[in-house]
């Protein structure tokens, strides 16, 4: 054999030893992370350095309710310092901030219910867990026999431990799971507004309500397919389920620490995020406001695949049948194979990612990039949660990885509103520029002065629930314009710091006008409701804790009927043929606000 080859027969025996090695290489496990002011948690290797652990690393931090209970059992020198503060009943526990049921009067004993290497923990007879267990015991005597050791494959299952079996305060998290469902809705209809000429042009030019009732009327339920190609229904509405079904498994308590397993919680958990990506699919599909029925009227016009509504394209897809985009498939597909991304993102986490990144809060910019591009609906669900891309609630906890580093470590629940007013309700002065009919000049743009309220509530941090009504009355005289009240109501959305606030609002409401001229009634002046919306900003400064200067600015947007019928009313249209011009004229309210 010659040097050349007995050097290439080397390398590969080195390669396919490293390979085999690397094959072998077991999970690293993931550290019991949690925040360092809190006061419940003590390290135990810089606590008693005269204990030598050899399997302790840097984030190995254990529950002061087990080191009191092992303390007061097992040895006579008392818990360390740190542990002596305790939280109130009443504060918010996680499941990281509560301690684990280690068996206290026979540790001994304890060391068979997580000892092998599976990462599966086995059921009892009712499918409950056995809260009395220890995870590799250290060779010490006393305390430490029967504290976890993060160098064992099960110790996912001891950070999930709590959530599934010991009860605690924490239930499921339904305002911000509503909130953060809430917020990808309004980025997903936001792409189809920027993306679609013609849904901008029936959303600004028809009758909402009636075109929305006659599209939901059209549904056709009887067939499968509904016109769109492959990418979209079979891979866009599955990530859609995918983002959806994370969204629920984030704030639940009991999946939210669960990794891929063959056991009945992790299965339960998943078939939870799939019912909630099933109503959320619904609400996209049909619901009221924020659905393709709503915005787009789908099911409202008929056309044929690959062909524009007013079938004018040259290459339609004549394989396809005439549809008016509805079916079963985004019903059924999205929250069914959504589930099956869900569990796809679980297995490649588990088997892929987790045997070669580190899983520590300070992981390398590349173990983080490879975590988060591995698991695109978990990057999006963690977007609208406020956290960054490779978040998992195992590693970062309940506080950290936020979007933001300064609200890392925060010690406050951020749905705790004890000492946060949470209700608004003032008066102000309203200036509104809007053309009116009078006696004297029809249309013509005049400048009203008027009162109102506003009352608003606090749903989350940022968003609020806003309302103003306003009166503008008559001038009086022969060229009286009548009077004229505006109602809006809708959300708010913005930062509210300790001396002010700004936000953006957008208002769907109404204006009344006792006397005014309308298509129906000539010269003659009649009562009249037009839709109006508004849209602009709010500045807020807290003059004192219950005091609020308020000043809100923006444009407001009045439809009005013409006496044309629609000119692009598209063949086989089953929609209105009302045509609507929307004008905008802008507004300036401003006034004094009671918190509470």
């Amino acid at each position: 054999m010659s040097l050349s080859s007995l050097r290439k027969a080397i390398r590969w025996c080195c390669l396919c030893a490293a390979l085999l090695a690397g094959s072998h290489v077991p999970a690293r496990a993931q550290s019991l992370h949690a925040d360092f002011a809190a006061a419940e948690f003590a390290d135990l290797e810089s606590s008693r350095p005269d204990v030598a652990l050899t399997n302790f690393q840097r984030y190995t931090l254990i529950p002061c309710a087990s080191v009191v209970a092992h303390a007061q059992v097992t040895i006579a020198t008392p818990p360390p310092a740190n542990c002596a503060v305790q939280k109130p009943a009443s504060a918010p526990r996680y499941h990281l901030e509560t301690g684990l049921d280690f068996s206290v009067a026979t540790p001994a004993a304890s060391l068979t219910a997580l000892q092998d290497s599976s990462s599966e923990p086995a059921a009892d007879g009712e499918g409950a867990y056995s809260s009395s267990f220890t995870i590799g015991a250290s060779s010490t005597p006393g305390i430490f026999s029967s504290v976890p050791s993060p160098a064992s494959p099960s110790y996912f299952d001891a950070l999930a431990y709590q959530d599934r079996t010991i009860p605690h305060a924490e239930s499921f998290h339904w305002w911000p799971a509503l909130e953060q469902s809430f917020y990808f809705l309004l980025i997903e209809h936001g792409f189809r507004i920027a993306d679609d000429p013609f849904l901008r042009y029936l959303l600004w030019h028809k009758p909402f309500w009636h075109d929305y009732i006659a599209s939901t009327r059209h549904f056709n339920m009887n067939q499968w397919g509904d016109g769109d190609d492959f990418i979209v229904n079979y891979v866009g509405h599955p990530m859609e389920g995918g983002v959806t079904g994370y969204i629920q498994i984030q704030n639940d308590p009991r999946g939210r620490s669960l990794v891929f397993g063959m056991n009945r919680d992790y299965w339960t958990s998943r078939l939870k995020a799939m019912a909630w990506a099933a109503v959320y699919s619904a609400q996209f599909e049909i619901g009221p406001i924020l659905s393709e029925a709503a915005i787009g009227n789908e099911g409202g016009y008929y056309y044929r695949p690959g062909c524009d509504p007013y079938l004018t394209c040259s290459r339609p897809d004549g394989r396809k049948p005439i549809t008016n985009n509805t079916g079963w498939v985004d019903f059924v597909v999205t929250p069914t194979v959504g589930m099956g991304w869900i569990v796809l993102e679980d297995v490649i986490e588990k088997e892929v990612t987790d045997r070669w990144a580190p899983g520590q809060p300070d992981d390398p910019l590349k173990w983080k990039i490879v975590r988060g591009a591995l698991s695109p609906t978990h990057v999006m669900s963690n977007f609208v949660a406020g956290k960054v891309p490779w978040y998992r609630y195992r590693i970062y906890g309940p506080d950290d990885g936020n979007l933001f580093p300064s609200h890392n470590h925060r010690a406050d629940d951020p749905y705790d509103w004890t000492g946060i007013q949470r209700w608004e309700i003032g008066a102000h002065y309203s200036y509104l520029s809007l053309p009116v009919g009078t006696e004297t000049c029809y249309s013509c743009r005049v400048s009203n002065s008027g009162f109102g309220v506003n009352f608003a509530y606090r749903i989350t941090n940022r968003l609020w629930v806003d309302s103003d009504v306003n009166v503008f009355p008559s001038g009086g005289g022969y060229a009286s314009k009548g009077t004229m009240v505006q109602g809006e109501f809708g959300p708010r959305y913005g930062y509210t710091g300790k001396n002010w606030g700004w936000y953006v609002k957008l208002r769907p409401g109404f204006i009344y006008y006792d006397k005014t001229l309308t298509l129906d009634s000539g010269a003659a002046f009649v009562e009249a409701t037009r839709f109006a919306w508004d849209f602009g900003s709010i500045f807020e400064w807290f003059a004192t804790r219950h005091s609020t200067l308020r000043v809100d600015a923006g444009t407001t947007v009045v439809r009005y009927l013409t006496s044309h019928t629609d000119p692009r009313q598209p063949p086989g249209d089953i929609l209105s043929n009302d045509y609507y011009v929307s004008q905008s004229n802008f507004q300036l309210t401003t006034g004094y606000t009671y918190r509470f």
